[in-house]
């Protein structure tokens, strides 16, 4: 289980011997996977499901604008109803997984209704807005969720693996391998009877050109949506597995999130110093330590070491170490104590002392003793 502290920080070594990095790999695999499914063959899915080819475009456009609202809003949906409140990121994911499996099923209906109807078109358009929001929310998730359960000293790397294995993986086996071996299957298929009486229910009431590479009917892409769907629905279950798993670290998270707001709210006060406190864990706010303009923090948890924190970031907390104590002013040397009269026999001494108070509130004494010979 993943640390309550949210000071951790993996190594992409260290982070690929946890379950949770293969567990938010496969669900961003599949997510990626099916959204490029779809965006690199609509064009066969709208001819075989019967609709018009011009209506290729406009999946295609729909697609496109959910892929950026995706982008845009996911992430602001995520903190204010997940991560703001204590709860764990990860179910934000098996959202996406769900989205994506919808969408999934509601373009595999779409194959199954009358060719060119309304309501065909109505599917296709509601299925295409469905994978492109989960598609485009599932990118910014993947960075947030790295730093977040892995930490951010190695962000970049650890995101790379996501970013190219979930990509390569995805793309690979459910955008390329899986809809190819359907689709040639089905198009090549010779046996008319297929789809006859006495061989099941006739899916549409288009057959299969199998004389040609193009194909026509419900039975070209009802596989490779049927298999996706399912897959989806082992993301949800992955997401929640993470979720759980991850839940003390996101309640750290939040409460050094109050930690932090709190001890702003006293350094807007003038305070010389906020000291706050709550959940087991402690902090005093320098307003001399800062930043550029953000406040210094420094956060006790319990007996453990105190650390640093700069930045009020739910995206995993980024622990900086505390500044070097302030140099301490030497001492200062006080006046030789005066000698009996006897030990200046035939020795005047002349004792004068400057006060230098521009830079300090305690003078600066500066003793010199000129001898005088008689």
């Amino acid at each position: 289980m993943l640390s309550d502290s949210p000071q951790v920080s993996y190594t992409t070594l260290q982070m690929l011997r946890t379950p949770d990095a293969w567990l938010l790999c496969g669900v961003g695999s599949v997510v990626i996977g099916g959204g490029n499914m779809l965006s690199t063959n609509f064009g066969q899915i709208v001819q075989a499901c019967g609709a018009s080819e011009a209506f290729v475009p406009t999946v295609v456009t729909l697609f496109s604008t959910g892929n950026l609202l995706g982008r845009l809003v996911a992430t602001i949906v995520s903190d204010r109803v997940l991560a703001f409140r204590g709860r764990p990121r990860p179910w934000i994911a098996a959202a996406i997984a769900a989205l994506m499996g919808s969408a999934q099923l509601v373009l595999l209906l779409a194959g199954l209704c009358a060719a060119g109807s309304v309501g065909q078109a109505a599917l296709l358009a509601l299925g295409s807005v469905c994978a492109g929001i989960a598609f485009g929310s599932m990118w910014p998730h993947l960075v947030v969720l790295a730093s977040e359960l892995f930490g951010s000293s190695h962000l970049a790397a650890n995101y790379l693996f996501f970013d190219g294995g979930c990509g390569a993986v995805g793309t690979l086996l459910l955008a390329n391998l899986l809809p190819t071996f359907f689709y040639s299957r089905a198009a090549t298929d010779d046996d008319e009877g297929g789809s006859g009486a006495g061989s099941g229910p006739d899916l549409t009431n288009r057959t299969c050109a199998g004389s040609s590479s193009t194909c026509l009917g419900a039975q070209c892409f009802l596989p490779t949506h049927s298999i996706i769907a399912g897959l989806c629905l082992l993301a949800v279950v992955a997401s929640a597995v993470i979720a759980r798993r991850s839940a003390g670290l996101y309640r750290q998270i939040k409460r050094n999130a109050d930690l932090i707001a709190r001890a702003a709210v006293g350094a807007r006060e003038g305070a010389t110093s906020a000291v706050v406190g709550g959940g087991g864990a402690s902090g005093v706010l320098v307003p001399g330590a800062t930043e550029g303009s953000k406040p210094t923090l420094s956060l006790q948890y319990g007996a453990t070491s105190a650390a640093a924190m700069t930045q009020p970031l739910l995206l995993g907390a980024v622990a900086h170490a505390p500044p070097p104590p302030p140099l301490s002013k030497p001492p200062l040397s006080a006046p030789p104590s005066p000698a009996p009269p006897s030990a200046y026999a035939g020795v005047r001494s002349a004792t004068s002392a400057s006060f230098s108070p521009r830079h300090s509130r305690e003078p600066s004494l500066d003793w010199h003793a000129i001898p005088e010979v008689d």
